[in-house]
């Protein structure tokens, strides 16, 4: 159960034959029973959805304006964060590749092992220090309107 993305109490024990996904059941008899007792065990308090990775640019953006900041191993591939305000947030690991970071404020940012391959960061507020603990920024424009190879 350690891979699902649901976490269940001890107050119950789950169908073995269910599967939980965050996609709809398919259409057995078994997995729509399960899939109803899941939605009741949520509605009651007893599972609790795991938070997951942002899915694209514009929920990173509004679970940052939320007030997380740990967006760490995010797959943020080809997404638009222009003019972003991302100071202080975790993207260590984080795939950014073709990502449109322009004007994006990453100050303080924490960058490590991240993937800015082919991204655009032109004009975003950096520091060659952040810059030089990325992973790849092979093909992207940098901040200063070059290209780095």
């Amino acid at each position: 159960m350690n891979n699902s993305p649901w976490l269940l109490h001890s107050k119950a024990q789950p169908c073995p034959t269910a599967q939980y996904t965050t996609d709809a059941p398919n259409t057995s008899a078994c997995c729509a029973v399960a899939w109803a007792w899941l939605r009741r065990w949520a509605r009651d308090g007893i599972v609790q959805r795991k938070r997951g990775k942002p899915v694209d640019g514009q929920e990173l953006i509004t679970r940052y304006r939320a007030g997380e900041r740990d967006f760490s191993r995010a797959d943020l591939s080809g997404d638009y964060l222009m003019w972003a305000d991302l100071v202080g947030a975790d993207l260590s690991e984080a795939d950014l590749s073709g990502a449109n970071l322009y004007k994006a404020d990453l100050n303080g940012a924490k960058l490590r092992n991240a993937n800015l391959c082919k991204a655009n960061p032109n004009e975003a507020k950096v520091t060659s220090e952040q810059l030089a603990l990325i992973y790849s920024l092979e093909g992207a424009i940098m901040p200063d309107g070059t290209k780095h190879w």
